[in-house]
């Protein structure tokens, strides 16, 4: 079997991913505000109240995005998150994996009819305390993995793990809601149109700060260039150090190409 020439299609394709994707970046970005701007078309066509609705959801959304990402820090990529910055982007996304479950578990109570009948209370306290276990669960989780992250980091992985996670939502709730729709009655359909919301919406939500972390990525591979620069132990500035972390006491290594970017620094 011979070797992928540089023009092949699969090089092409290693050579795209690990580009600055300059063009994708501002065509996701364009498609970003079509897909908002959409929203609120399709609920002008409505009535005011649909409107209302629209703007209350998008204005959640874009407020969890902000504290997701200004939370996390966009200044030094690489350098290691503070637990007291931490919490923002954990309980951004603690609470839309959150959501994902929940709207799974309508879907699902729908689809084998388990929202109905003299046990449908009992249902409804169960989905509310498994509501809240998830939450905490997910932000437990996530706090105890992403701590050892850098900055970039914690905003590339969750965010696309969020993404991933509303597309197998939405794999799961759509066909349901198909099934569902077809059962007579006039209020079917409702459970499992809740779970294709809270899908589309922790997409929505996602795709905000993947679009960000594209326009950060450049940045970010200078950095890396520039060598370790901070403790992965404390997050100290390592650039005036020789080879132990001052604050924390952690050995590094110094990059080499690091020290000829930054002759002050001592070697």
């Amino acid at each position: 079997m011979t070797a992928p020439t540089a023009s092949s299609p699969l090089n092409r394709i290693r050579a795209f991913l690990s580009s600055d994707m300059r063009t994708l970046r501002w065509v996701l970005l364009g498609l970003y505000i079509a897909v908002i701007l959409a929203l609120i078309g399709v609920a002008a066509f409505q009535d005011l109240d649909s409107v209302v609705g629209i703007l209350i959801l998008l204005g959640i959304t874009i407020a969890a995005q902000a504290l997701f990402i200004l939370g996390a820090g966009t200044i030094q990529l690489c350098r290691p998150i503070k637990r007291r910055r931490l919490w923002m982007p954990v309980l951004a996304s603690s609470l839309a994996f959150a959501v994902l479950i929940a709207g799974l578990l309508l879907a699902i109570a729908e689809l084998f009819k388990l929202d109905t009948g003299p046990q449908s209370d009992l249902y409804g306290m169960i989905f509310l305390a498994f509501l809240i276990l998830s939450w905490i669960a997910w932000g437990v989780l996530i706090f105890t993995y992403a701590r050892k992250w850098h900055r970039y980091r914690v905003l590339s992985r969750l965010s696309s793990t969020l993404f991933a996670g509303s597309l197998l939502e939405l794999l799961a709730t759509v066909p349901s809601h198909v099934i569902v729709t077809r059962r007579p009655g006039c209020l079917v359909g409702i459970g499992t149109m809740m779970g294709i919301i809270a899908g589309l919406n922790v997409m929505l939500f996602s795709f905000g700060p993947m679009i960000v972390v594209l326009f950060l990525r450049p940045r970010y591979r200078d950095e890396l260039a520039k060598g370790n620069q901070f403790c992965e132990g404390c997050g100290y500035d390592l650039r005036a150090s020789v080879d132990r972390c001052p604050e924390c006491g952690m050995a590094f290594k110094r990059n080499r190409a690091a020290v000829a970017m930054n002759p002050q620094a001592p070697d």
